[in-house]
């Protein structure tokens, strides 16, 4: 029996077998399964031999088939094993053809309730002797004649034939790798370096080798290359310019080739500048084409030398041209070198022997010093000797307290006060002041920037030191100050005989005297009046009368100066004068009208203050002057009176009498026309005042409008519309007076609105020339308009206007003059198209026919009569037979 029969045999006794487990699901599809390929290596060597597992992720697993395919060009299938999966394993199924490259029928199977997933089959592989990247992927199905034929399938328990996913797998099959090195694999130098490349076939038979070394030419130049040796065919061309060098070698014959290990090449590079090179491998090919690797290299150059930085530390000062130091400042150096690193740092002071550099130092000795130094690197590169001067400074500075103004010194005490300056003046001869400070008294120590002052009255002390740019730090020192701020106080005494309100009768005695609990005081000054200041030395006496003000202060000796004060005396020696007059209509000796008493008084000095008086013995007083007092009473009436003035001083008592007997004063009336009057009419104003014990002797007219006649009846034209106040006041023959007021409103009239246009009879479209003939009698027209009755307006005075139609329009002309009033004229214009008379022109074609037509007629009847006589002449001549 043959295997192919054996398989169907076993897969039909298995199928009996689990057909009750999964008869009632056979044919659902609704789950997933999923065959893997999992080799035991991805890469792999010639003739090494490898394990593939075959993976299945599923649950309740009963049976599993699977077929494989591979690369039989690099692989060999060597044997197929139980992966443990399955209670049963069909080993002797399998079929292992390694020339077509297939493996059939690996075969698992178990009773219910099945396996979950694992490892279905291991396969055991054997790589060729041949590059490449070898395939081992599922063969799901194949094609014969009856359909395609499942090779690969899951049976589950309760569901039967399940969905299946391929995972496939490769591996790569390589030769043991030739090997490309550079020995050594970092050099660093400032002159030359020689890299060697060696080459191992590593068992492998090499004909040819042939690659690109690559190198940064802006740091090396290569300046040769040595053949090794190795290929009896050699060639090295340089390429400095883009940084290359190709390297090529050859085994003539072929084969055989090289199969031993050596020295390829040799690779002398030269130190440009400063930098860090990649030594590099590229384009690398081998014959026959073979695996290999590459070990590259990396070349420094350090051609510069160690860079080393002076630092100074506390306390330095740089002032711009000098660098300032302590004996406690340290100096340090620090090199720093970007290649093979710094070896030594040395330094030396002025001319002193040269010390290599191992911690910060000092200088002691104060002056002026010059520090040299220099490094040098592990290749021998070595820094430009570089300096610095320093100058040494431990002196503190010196400050000096300077007192400004004001200042006084009384031999015991500093006296100043809150405006005086205090400054600070602080030497140092070395590094020079960085900082002087002060305080008052207990407080807090404040940085001076600038002179200061001490407000506070009273005694203090100024403690001050200052600090130089390096910190050296003077001893502190004080000085005792008494501020004082307050001037002296100044006290004015007078005596003299003293008279009414503040008023002196008699010369004054002035005497000054002032007091000062400070810097005391040092003068008094004084001034009388707008004259010149004087020192006040002794008292002195006013006799002027009047107010006489004298100005006065005082000085201490900080030149606190008293704020000016004055005392103003008032003398007056000489009483007032009084006088008097009357007031009221005098006839024939007697008053007829009230009298008014008009009372002055005049004091040139200490002024008027009051008129004391009677009226027919009863007293009356006026403050000040000047005073009136009425008498309205009838009959003879006697005064009395004198003026006291302010200082008390009063003058002689004046008596006068005077008699009252009173006119009835006149009654003023007038009457105008016209009534309401325009402003170019002229008015008639006639007077109807009366007086009932006299006659009217005066007329006093004012029209209101700054115009006044002394007629009495005159009349007046107005210039111009308005309201008007008329006020007529008449005068008796006594003088008694009477006024009356009439308001007069005074019409503006209307301008006249007048309108004439060419042409007379306008067409459509043609321009018309419109005038206004408008006047105003009493002014003057300021605003025209226009309304032409088809919606077009115009202000202009004489407008032209054009209708876009035949018809009837209204035009309106509004005038308004200047106060405001309006006249309107409306007149009807007529717009006609010129029409042709088409009756008239064919009447006058009729005529024209007709008349030649007889004309015709009349040339035709002349024609044929001469005609007639032409032939009857011819007759007559013809030969009688």
């Amino acid at each position: 029996m043959t295997k192919k029969n054996i398989r169907k045999g076993i897969i039909f006794f298995l199928s009996f077998i689990l057909l009750f487990s999964i008869i009632p699901v056979i044919n659902a599809v609704g789950e997933n399964a999923e065959m893997i390929i999992q080799p035991s290596k991805s890469e792999v060597g010639f003739g090494e031999e490898f394990t593939v597992d075959v993976v299945i992720n599923a649950e309740n697993v009963l049976i599993a088939q699977c077929s494989v395919i591979f690369d039989p060009t690099l692989l060999e299938a060597v044997n197929v094993s139980n992966g443990n999966m399955f209670e049963t394993f069909f080993i002797d199924l399998v079929k292992i053809d390694n020339i077509n490259g297939t493996i059939y029928n690996i075969t698992g199977f178990t009773l219910p309730p099945g396996v979950s997933g694992g490892v279905f089959a291991t396969i055991t592989f054997k790589a060729k002797n041949a590059v490449g990247s070898a395939f081992i992927n599922f063969l799901p199905e194949v094609e014969t004649s009856a359909g395609p034929d499942k090779l690969c399938y899951v049976l589950v328990k309760d569901i039967g034939n399940v969905s299946l996913a391929f995972t496939n797998a490769t591996v790569e099959v390589k030769n043991p790798p030739v090997e490309i090195s550079i020995e050594p694999t970092y050099e660093i130098t400032k002159d030359f370096a020689t890299l060697n490349i060696y080459f191992d076939p590593n068992g492998n038979e090499v004909s040819v080798v042939g690659f690109e070394l690559h190198f940064n030419p802006e740091y090396f130049n290569v300046t040769s290359v040595e053949d090794g040796g190795l290929f009896n065919t050699f060639t090295a061309p340089i390429d400095n310019e883009n940084g290359t060098v190709g390297i090529f070698a050859m085994q003539i014959p072929f084969p055989p080739g090289v199969t031993t290990p050596g020295l390829l090449a040799s690779v002398e590079f030269e130190a440009k500048a400063t930098g860090v090179s990649d030594i590099i491998f590229r384009n690398v090919s081998i014959a026959p084409t073979l695996y290999f690797i590459t070990q590259n290299a990396t070349l420094e150059a350090d051609v510069t030398p160690p860079e080393t930085t002076l630092t100074i530390g506390t306390p330095y000062y740089y002032d711009g041209t000098n660098h300032w130091i302590s004996s406690s400042t340290q100096i340090t150096l620090n090199a720093n070198d970007i290649g093979s690193g710094v070896k030594a740092t040395y330094y030396k002071i002025d001319d002193g022997d040269w010390i290599e550099y191992t911690a910060p130092f000092t200088i002691s000795e104060e002056g002026e010093h010059t520090i040299y130094y220099y490094s040098i690197d592990n290749l021998g590169n070595e820094e430009e000797t570089k300096s610095i001067t320093v100058k040494v400074d431990n002196n503190p500075p010196t400050t000096t307290l300077i007192i400004g103004t004001p200042y006084y010194y009384d031999g015991t005490y500093h006296w100043i006060s809150s405006s005086t300056q205090i400054t600070l003046n602080a030497n140092d001869i070395g590094s020079g002041v960085n900082i002087p400070y002060y305080k008052i008294d207990d407080g807090d120590w404040i940085e001076y920037t600038a002179p200061f002052t001490i407000s506070g009255e009273g005694t203090h002390i100024i403690y001050y030191y200052s600090v130089d740019n390096l910190g050296n730090i003077e001893t502190a020192k004080s000085m005792i100050v008494n501020v004082d701020n307050t001037p002296p106080v100044t006290t004015p005494s007078l005596s003299g005989s003293v008279g009414d309100a503040g008023w002196y009768k008699s010369n004054v005695i002035v005497n000054l005297t002032s007091s000062d609990t400070g810097s005391r005081v040092n003068k008094i000054y004084y001034k009388i009046g707008a004259g010149n200041w004087s020192e006040y030395t002794e008292p002195f006496t006013v006799s002027s009368e009047g107010q006489t003000t004298i100005y006065y202060y005082s000085v201490d000796n900080l030149g606190n100066v008293e704020a000016n004060k004055s005392v103003t005396i008032k003398i007056d020696k000489t009483a007032p004068t009084a006088s008097h007059s009357l007031a009221g209509t005098l006839v024939e000796g007697k008053y007829t009208t009230d009298v008014t008493i008009s009372f002055t008084a005049s004091d040139a000095i200490s002024g008027v203050k009051e008129i004391r008086y009677k009226v027919d013995g009863t007293s009356y007083v006026i403050s000040g002057s000047p005073g009136s007092h009425t008498v309205s009473s009838e009959g003879s009436h006697t005064v009395e009176y004198y003026a006291v003035d302010n200082a008390g001083n009063a003058c002689s008592t004046t008596t006068f009498s005077f008699t009252i007997q009173k006119n009835k004063p006149p009654v003023a009336n007038f009457t105008y026309s016209p009534l309401q009057p325009y402003d170019t009419d002229t008015i008639t104003f006639a007077d109807r005042s009366t007086d009932e014990d006299g006659s009217i002797v005066n007329w006093t007219w004012d029209f209101g409008d700054g115009n006044f006649s002394y007629a009495q009846n005159p009349t007046h034209k107005y210039e111009d519309n308005g309201t008007y106040v008329v006020k007529l006041t008449v005068k008796d023959n006594l003088g008694a007076n009477a006024s009356t007021s009439q308001i007069i409103e005074v019409r503006n009239k209307p301008p006249t609105a007048l309108i004439t246009y060419s042409p007379d009879k306008p067409k459509p479209k043609e321009d018309i020339n419109f005038t206004s003939l408008s006047t105003d009698e009493d002014g003057s027209i300021v605003n025209y308009t226009w309304q032409f009755g088809d919606g077009n307006i115009s202000y202009e005075q004489n407008p032209k206007h054009a209708y876009e139609k035949e018809g009837t329009y209204n035009v309106t002309l509004i005038v308004k003059d200047n106060d405001g009033a309006t006249a309107e004229k409306v007149i009807q214009i007529e717009i006609k198209a010129e029409k042709v008379n088409i009756w008239l022109y064919l009447i006058i074609i009729a005529i024209l026919i007709i008349i030649a037509i007889a004309v015709f007629a009349i040339w035709r009847r002349r024609s044929k009569g001469e005609e007639k006589k032409t032939e009857e002449k011819k007759e007559e001549k013809k030969p009688k037979k």
